[in-house]
């Protein structure tokens, strides 16, 4: 099996604390940015935050018709 791209949102409770951890320590990449917790969400999806029963955090996110993550890169 090829892993093509895999992806996780996090939304910590101490940014600096968590890229020291997840691009520091673990070595990932950080694919996007979307600002500090004190801004407005302006990249223009709309997002929902559940909780399971073991409560693990989940984002739904809802991608509109135009935005830019509906275009497959790989088809350009």
């Amino acid at each position: 099996m090829d892993l093509l791209s895999s992806r996780i949102l996090v939304r910590p409770g101490d940014l600096d604390r968590s890229l020291r951890f997840y691009r520091d320590v673990l070595g990932l990449a950080v694919y996007r940015e979307f600002g500090h917790a004190d801004h407005p969400e302006p990249w223009g999806l709309v997002e929902m935050w559940i909780e399971d029963p073991d409560g693990i955090r989940i984002v739904l996110v809802q991608v509109p018709a135009d935005h830019s993550l509906r275009r497959d890169p790989r088809s350009a």
